[in-house]
């Protein structure tokens, strides 16, 4: 999926994934989700935790790593007369996906009782 390109308006000078721009970096937080999830799911805090901690994790990187380096044509703006960057539709789903965990993570750590089997407080 395309994380930003840089047009002149009438042809796109260059596109980058989030591979091309941070390897596989994303690719091994998103797996990571799963087992948290998973965790999330028994009711384990420690996953919780660790949600929301990805989820800050990938809102850092995409507002201070991708979004400077989207908005930032470069040498192409001296070569070609008019040109742009901008972000594209993976920069957009990567700041979805990291505000939906920190979301989750927090909603299910503030609704999750604090200890297991607190679910009634019988003396």
């Amino acid at each position: 999926m395309t994380l930003f390109r840089i047009t002149t308006g009438e042809a796109e000078l260059r596109s980058y994934t989030g591979l091309d721009h941070h390897s596989i970096a994303m690719l091994l937080l998103g797996v990571a989700v799963v087992p948290m999830a998973l965790g999330t799911l028994r009711g384990a805090r420690p996953a919780m935790w660790a949600l929301t901690a990805i989820g800050i994790v990938v809102l850092v990187i995409s507002f201070t790593v991708d979004l400077p380096a989207a908005l930032d044509e470069g040498t192409l703006a001296v070569t070609y007369e008019g040109a742009q960057a901008e972000p594209a539709a993976g920069f957009y789903v990567e700041s979805l996906a990291g505000a939906l965990l920190l979301v989750a993570g927090g909603l299910l750590l503030m609704t999750a009782p604090s200890r297991p089997g607190a679910l009634s407080d019988s003396p």
